[in-house]
């Protein structure tokens, strides 16, 4: 029997809940080990959404030391750091939320973790595909051969 990839889960914010646990969730080859945040009300609210209870560590230190993976979506700021740990400290595998990056200066620091590592270190746009956004980019599409080339467009949510 195949042995199980160990997800751990770095902030539990809307991107971590719907877009990642939901998913992670259903995968037969992933055990999700648990979960940090320093606001432990998250805990209660991602619970309810996904039907589940989830493990809470007391550190990020803590839920790396028990993962092979941790998927990061902890606040834009720390992403980098929590990266570093998880990957030179922990020997962990690592999806991050984008931005990796919230400075040009992290570059070359990140550069020299890309080729010291046989860890896998990616970031992804998981709601790309949710029909919401499918909807919107035909609608844009649509109209854009009406109305001119659309040069900028923002969304929050």
């Amino acid at each position: 029997m195949k042995q199980k990839v160990k997800v751990g889960i770095a902030g539990l914010g809307n991107h971590a809940v719907q877009p990642h646990l939901a998913k992670l969730l259903k995968m037969r080859d992933v055990e999700i080990v648990g979960a940090f945040d320093p606001d432990i009300s998250k805990f209660d609210k991602a619970d309810k959404i996904l039907g589940t209870k989830l493990k809470f560590f007391n550190s990020y230190q803590e839920l790396c030391f028990a993962s092979d993976a941790v998927v990061i979506c902890s606040p834009d700021d720390v992403h980098f750091s929590q990266l570093k740990i998880a990957v030179e400290e922990y020997g962990c595998h690592a999806l991050v939320e984008k931005p990796i990056l919230t400075d040009k200066s992290q570059a070359e620091e990140f550069k020299k973790l890309l080729m010291s590592t046989d860890k896998v270190i990616t970031t992804c746009h998981p709601r790309r595909y949710d029909a919401m956004y499918v909807y919107i980019k035909e609608l844009v599409e649509k109209y854009q051969k009406e109305y001119g080339k659309v040069e900028k467009f923002e969304m929050y949510f």
